[in-house]
């Protein structure tokens, strides 16, 4: 697992982008690059929720010619970037409430959503605690979706947002 962040504090993230990711060396730079771009299911350890989503923004505004199809998987209420299709929605959609078990949906799920061309995951407590998140995961390897796209698993070192 990837640890990208030593020592960025709440103070250094408010002074802007630069200085969030400062720290980062050419070598940090040419790993996540090859991560973004490599099929199959990646994990990173970032400082916080807001940290790492910002690192998706940049790696992915800098790949937009590369992914078409962008989508996450996140129950944190942080608004995705339209561009971004909303997993975690989209599934509560397709299973058509909240009271059906969608893990009985996912492998048709997964099916319909073939255009996807790279995911994150933002794998936060509230996220764990989603009965049908284990199952999410087991399905992905099941029909062999990391063969054919980048997945990358975001935990946090704090979750306070």
């Amino acid at each position: 697992m990837k640890r990208l962040y030593n020592e960025v504090t709440k103070e250094r993230m408010q002074q802007g982008l630069f200085s969030c990711y400062q720290q980062l060396s050419e070598h940090d730079i040419l790993d996540l690059q090859e991560l973004f771009l490599t099929n199959g299911i990646h994990r990173i350890t970032s400082y916080d929720l807001f940290t790492g989503r910002t690192l998706v923004d940049i790696f992915l505004q800098a790949m937009a010619q590369h992914y078409h199809e962008k989508a996450c998987l996140t129950a944190h209420s942080l608004t995705l970037d339209s561009s971004v299709i909303d997993l975690y929605a989209l599934l509560q959609l397709f299973a058509g409430s909240a009271c059906v078990d969608p893990t009985e949906y996912l492998e048709e799920f997964f099916v319909e959503q073939h255009s996807i061309d790279f995911m994150w995951i933002e794998e936060t407590a509230q996220l764990r605690l989603q009965f049908w998140y284990p199952v999410f995961l087991e399905t992905i390897s099941f029909l062999k979706l990391d063969h054919h796209l980048p997945i990358i698993i975001f935990s946090y070192e704090t979750e306070e947002q």
